[in-house]
C-alpha cells in the first residue's frame, strides 16, 4: 500500500474525508468524524507530524505535500 492509500485508511477511509487542500508543507483535511482517524496509521515515513483539532487534521509532510494531496485526491476520486 502506497502512502496515499494508507493516510486514506489513516483517516477513516475514503467515506470519512470531507475534502483536502495543500498547504505549503502539509495536507490539510476535513473528516466527517474524527473519532475514525487513527493517528499511529498517519504515522508513514513521509509524516513529520500529524495536528488534530476537532474535525481538521493536519498532516505535516514538507516539500512533497503538493505531490501527496494530489495522490490522495486522485484515489479518493477513484473510490466516488
Amino acid at each position: 500500500m502506497d502512502g496515499a492509500a494508507r493516510l486514506i485508511e489513516g483517516l477513516g477511509g475514503p467515506d470519512n474525508v470531507v475534502g483536502l487542500e495543500s498547504c505549503v508543507l502539509r495536507v490539510r483535511v476535513e473528516v466527517h468524524d474524527p473519532a475514525r482517524v487513527d493517528s499511529l496509521v498517519l504515522r508513514i515515513p513521509e509524516v513529520l507530524a500529524v495536528v488534530r483539532s476537532d474535525t481538521i487534521v493536519q498532516i505535516v509532510v514538507g516539500p512533497g505535500a503538493d505531490v501527496l494531496a494530489a495522490a490522495m485526491e486522485e484515489l479518493l476520486g477513484s473510490a466516488e
